[in-house]
């Protein structure tokens, strides 16, 4: 038993190979055979193949389009005749042609450096909107430190810059005295500021460009005569009882009468 297939190419691709395809599933094997024809051949088919072996794993042949004896990638109507014989029943039998574009590498190059390029514009774009949006968080989040400091309670205050030598073993020493004092939540220590001297060398004063005075600060535990004025009374006890907020300043001056006598 033998079947004839003929296939015709309408349309034609320059520069395009044909990808021919078969495999013949059954019980038996079969031949297969394989012609050309041309309008640009003789009126006498041209064998591409002959008595060639087909079975269930078929084959596939390529025929390249710059092959001079193939006329496929020109106006030319080509035809190709499939002759497939020598087989028995029952079997099926798959034939296909396929024309698949050849890769062309300059433009695929071209295609890559492209999308490479835009990926790095993107890329770019996306690493300034998060250095943006860093600076800007930066931003707010020092506002927000600057508005906090600013809405602490201040005041002016006064110093009194006595000699130096006064200051001696020999002499009375007055304790130093703190310019502020912010407690903790716990109210047993506190963050202590105080004006601090800066040594001299020896000379009557801090050579010249340099200040003499710095502002520091320590973690100092409190005395029971701060706590009386730092820490802050029961709403639920006396909160309007003014002799009690009095009472509670008394134990502070006195300890501090006592510091100067």
């Amino acid at each position: 038993m033998q079947c004839h297939y003929r296939l015709f190419v309408v349309y034609f691709k320059k520069d395009t190979d044909v990808t021919f395809q078969i495999s013949c599933d059954g019980g038996s094997q079969a031949n297969v055979a394989l012609n050309i024809t041309s309008s640009l051949f003789e009126s006498t088919p041209r064998k591409m193949m002959h008595n060639t072996t087909c079975d269930s794993k078929g084959f596939r042949r390529v025929y390249v389009a710059s092959d001079p004896d193939y006329a496929y990638g020109t106006d030319a109507n080509t035809t190709f005749f499939v002759r497939v014989f020598n087989f028995t029943t029952p079997i099926t039998i798959q034939v296909s042609f396929a024309q698949s574009p050849p890769i062309n590498w300059v433009l695929f190059f071209v295609i890559f450096a492209a999308c490479f390029i835009v990926l790095l514009v993107v890329a770019g774009l996306l690493w300034m909107i998060k250095l943006r949006i860093e600076v800007y968080r930066r931003n707010q989040r020092r506002i927000d430190e600057i508005e906090h400091m600013a809405s602490r309670p201040f005041s002016s205050i006064k110093l009194e810059l006595t000699n130096p030598h006064c200051f001696t073993a020999t002499g009375p020493v007055q304790g130093p005295t703190p310019l502020s004092v912010e407690p903790c939540s716990n109210y047993k220590s506190g963050i202590f500021t105080l004006a601090v001297r800066l040594p001299t060398g020896g000379r009557a004063t801090t050579p010249n460009g340099t200040s003499g005075l710095a502002v520091a600060s320590a973690l100092c535990q409190l005395t029971p005569a701060q706590l009386g004025v730092l820490q802050a009374p029961d709403n639920s006890e006396n909160r309007n009882n003014r002799k009690t907020t009095l009472r509670r300043y008394i134990p502070f001056l006195r300890a501090r009468e006592n510091d100067a006598g």
